[in-house]
């Protein structure tokens, strides 16, 4: 969040259009999205790893 709202006020220092800092806004929010899923997809969370319980084992019985 601070990040698109540092971008947004640099946009507004080098004086871009509203409607072009909007575009840039959004684009760089779909990046960020896309990267993020990316870099996270198929891993899993280290608490989701431990906290898996183990298959019962089977007695003989």
């Amino acid at each position: 969040m601070l990040a698109v709202v540092l971008l947004a006020s640099a946009l507004k220092l080098l004086e871009v259009s509203n409607q072009a800092t909007a575009w840039i806004l959004g684009g760089a929010t779909a990046t960020a999205t896309a990267c993020w899923y990316v870099l996270r997809r198929g891993r899993s969370r280290p608490e989701e790893q431990a906290t898996a319980a183990p298959a019962p084992a089977s007695r003989p019985g």
